[in-house]
């Protein structure tokens, strides 16, 4: 509860604006890691509200989604990923959730094509893939 604690503090401290939102995110992220679903939804609305350029606040929305296991919630990640990617191309983490999620609602061409993407923007990972 310490790490929980922190992160809202964090946020509280923020002016209210966009500067708040990564703090909120992270805040989700825990929220979510201590299977509190309701509130890490809400955490991650209100962060990307304040700012939706932030690649990663679309992260923590699709990590979220991809967490419900339901094929609305899959599609609902597919678009979450999709635009964590617009926003950030080379952002490896959104680039294999974009890859992984679209694989699970079936659309084999985009994940393959964000997987071969992944791997020539993170070489090393060849062997790994």
């Amino acid at each position: 509860w310490i790490r929980q604690h922190c992160f809202i503090q964090a946020a509280l401290l923020g002016s209210g604006g966009a500067d708040m939102a990564p703090a909120l995110n992270h805040a989700g992220l825990l929220f979510l890691e201590l299977g509190e679903r309701d509130l890490a939804r809400e955490t991650f609305k209100h962060s990307q509200s304040l700012d939706p350029t932030h690649s990663k606040l679309w992260l923590g929305q699709g990590l979220f989604n991809q967490s419900v296991f339901k094929h609305e919630a899959y599609l609902q990640a597919v678009s979450n990923f999709s635009r964590a990617v617009e926003i950030d191309s080379v952002d490896p983490t959104s680039r294999l959730g974009l890859a992984y999620t679209a694989y699970h609602v079936g659309e084999t061409h985009m994940a393959e094509f964000h997987l071969d993407v992944f791997i020539r923007q993170n070489p090393l990972t060849r062997r790994v893939v």
